[in-house]
């Protein structure tokens, strides 16, 4: 079955919502009730999965921003096989600062563009 333009916006909302501790990969209590609704429709649609992308921009080298960024996507496939979806429904991919939404430098660009971004796809895809 497709995925309900709801749930959908469960995704967008994760993507913009989702945080972690400054500097680190450890995600803010804030962000698991998102994480949670994202579960409940990985549960509810088995012949899906999901991809995880990773995206940090600071002041450190971009190895360290790949890293972060890796660190943090991560951190979300944990907790939602803590909550019991399969690890193999869950790919990760980390991008650093290679993909920014805005060009600024300034400290709200930076912050818009550390985040985390979900896609669902078929399994058979």
């Amino acid at each position: 079955p497709l995925i309900q333009s709801e749930e959908l916006e469960v995704l967008e909302v994760a993507s913009r919502t989702v945080s972690f501790e400054k500097g680190n990969a450890k995600l803010k209590r804030t962000s698991f009730y998102i994480l949670e609704q994202l579960s409940n429709i990985l549960y509810n649609y088995p012949n899906y999965r999901l991809q995880i992308e990773g995206h940090a921009f600071g002041l450190s080298s971009e190895s360290l921003n790949k890293v972060l960024s890796e660190d943090r996507a991560v951190s979300c496939k944990t907790f939602l096989i803590q909550q019991g979806i399969a690890a193999d429904r869950i790919a990760v991919s980390a991008y650093g600062a290679s993909k920014p939404l805005t060009k600024t430098e300034k400290s709200r660009g930076r912050t818009k563009n550390s985040r985390i971004e979900f896609r669902v796809m078929l399994k058979n895809k």
